[in-house]
């Protein structure tokens, strides 16, 4: 009766080992497979392209003697600033006014230089002719007039009359009447013949 009792109990202890084996067997393993694979992280790398080089350009304003007037650095298509109107003064025989520029200022495309142009306008003068004191006629003329009409000389008995020398340079003139005494020649004669002379 023991013998039956234990080999029984010996059956019931494989048999529960063998049941636990089982279900510990059905549990399958995690498919490592399955799962997600992390990313590797690449390190980024720095932005090493260069920004583009600003393109500069050098404008120039020159006078008409070439001396500068204004002179920058612009970027490229930057609006170019324009000097005030340059001038020029006056001479003797012309005045003058800003007429603009060369040529047409525009947004900054290349190194150049703008040079000042100028109008002219010839300066009047008057002419004064005179005459023993007395104005006889007062012209107008200019640095650019070759020659005027001269008035007459007024006549002075004994004497001939001519204009001082002048020239058509510029500024306000005088012009006075030279008289010079006549000269005159006597010749004594008798019967014909030359005796003398006598001037005066």
């Amino acid at each position: 009766m023991n013998k039956k009792l234990k080999l029984l109990l010996s059956i019931l202890a494989v048999s529960s080992m063998m049941g636990v084996a089982a279900s510990c067997g059905g549990s399958e393993p995690a498919d490592s497979s399955s799962s997600t694979p992390t990313e590797s992280s690449t390190p980024s790398t720095p932005d090493e392209s260069t920004p583009d080089e600003v393109t500069k350009y050098v404008v120039k304003f020159v006078d008409e003697d070439d001396s500068v007037i204004s002179e920058e650095e612009y970027e490229e298509g930057a609006t170019v600033t324009v000097p005030a109107d340059p001038t020029k003064e006056a001479d003797i025989g012309y005045t003058y006014a800003f007429a603009g520029w060369d040529k047409e200022v525009t947004a900054a495309n290349g190194n150049v230089t703008y040079k000042a142009t100028y109008t002219k306008t010839a300066i009047e003068y008057t002419i004064t002719f005179v005459a023993d004191g007395a104005t006889v006629e007062t012209l107008t003329y200019t640095v650019e007039t070759e020659a005027v009409v001269e008035p007459t000389v007024p006549a002075k008995a004994g004497y001939g009359g001519a204009w001082e020398a002048y020239a058509l340079d510029g500024g306000n003139k005088t012009v006075n009447a030279v008289y010079t005494a006549g000269v005159y020649t006597v010749t004594f004669k008798a019967d014909g013949v030359t005796v003398g002379t006598a001037t005066y």
